[in-house]
């Protein structure tokens, strides 16, 4: 099945090619999608499944996706096809990808982390039993980062053979990592938002308690963007340590960014349906204090000065077809995927 945009469905995760063009998205109760153009047109992939996680190499040809409770499955054709790996069914919850796609980290709630150094086939336990909830990985797959639930989060910087644990026991959500693995940023659930420059030595918390649930990032991780649920999703230009919201409010769960920050999808569980005037409103605070609104068809289009930007150009609405810039907050009757474009 190919369409616009994925039918409703209980998202909760979704990744990314480097350049954008390509994503994966996970519904927890559902099936997988993927897209090859930026998210104008979604096709239906795999079995439905209790999905709890995706990750993609960097030009979106690899890809993996772990399922709570069963097998973790791999993909090495954008996603046409996928094959299950190992033979063990595991409460997986989360998984990261080097960018060449051979190099993979998945986190056991309740078990171990496991690794991969040749795209899923094989695989091997590392570290101890730990509630874990959110893994990153760097370009080279090299240094990782994981996060637990009530626990620290654990750093390893041999390719996940060896584990530190760093900054304070929390509820650790989400996680991302910059290309080198220098810059990291992680969320904590109900609580703030935390960066780290020195490869996860030290951490700084960020922002305010919020619900967040995803994090994804540039390949400098310069550029930032957050899913918040019940919230806008929120976004930095500086490494995390100003936040700005940005669209509107949806129950935002998963987020991927484009290596260069300019593009970023964004998936919304459940959204309450919200009319174009009340987006409008929400969404003034990111298209600057004098935004221009033009509406299309079903879209307002927001185009003014942007802080960070030579432009910003937000859509906010229900979209009835694909237009030349992308949607920024989406929160619409039933659940949908809306994707952000900064031109």
């Amino acid at each position: 099945m190919t369409g616009r945009s994925p039918p409703t469905g209980n998202w909760r995760a979704i990744a990314s090619s480097s350049d954008g063009t390509r994503l994966v998205a996970a519904d927890s109760s559902g099936y997988l999608y993927t897209a090859a153009d930026g998210g104008v047109s979604w096709t239906q992939r795999a079995a439905s499944r209790p999905w709890s996680g995706v990750a993609s190499s960097s030009d979106g040809t690899r890809l993996v996706a772990t399922v709570n409770g069963e097998l973790i499955y791999t993909s090495s054709d954008q996603g046409a096809t996928w094959i299950a790996q190992g033979s063990t069914n595991r409460l997986w919850s989360a998984v990261a990808s080097s960018a060449g796609g051979l190099r993979l980290a998945a986190t056991e709630y309740g078990g171990q982390i496991w690794t991969s150094n040749d795209a899923g086939l094989t695989w091997i336990a590392h570290d101890s039993n730990r509630a874990w909830r959110a893994a990153a990985s760097s370009a080279d797959g090299m240094t990782l980062v994981a996060g637990t639930s009530g626990d620290w989060l654990y750093v390893s910087t041999d390719g996940g053979t060896t584990w530190t644990p760093r900054a304070t026991s929390q509820y650790w959500w989400a996680l991302t990592a910059s290309a080198d693995g220098t810059h990291l940023a992680a969320t904590v659930d109900t609580g703030r938002a935390y960066t780290s420059s020195d490869g996860g030595l030290s951490w700084t918390a960020r922002d305010t308690n919020r619900t967040w649930r995803a994090i994804a990032g540039s390949a400098d991780s310069m550029r930032l963007v957050a899913a918040v649920e019940g919230d806008t999703l929120y976004q930095s230009t500086n490494y995390g340590v100003t936040w700005q919201a940005s669209g509107g409010i949806g129950n935002w769960m998963g987020v991927a960014s484009s290596a260069d920050g300019a593009s970023a999808a964004a998936i919304d569980v459940g959204g309450s349906y919200q009319t174009c005037a009340q987006e409008r409103e929400i969404a003034a605070g990111c298209c600057g204090p004098s935004p221009v609104w033009t509406q299309v068809l079903l879209l307002w289009v927001c185009s003014s000065s942007h802080p960070a930007l030579a432009r910003y150009v937000a859509l906010i609405g229900r979209p009835r077809q694909p237009d030349r810039a992308a949607v920024v907050g989406l929160a619409v009757d039933g659940r949908s995927i809306g994707v952000l474009t900064q031109n």
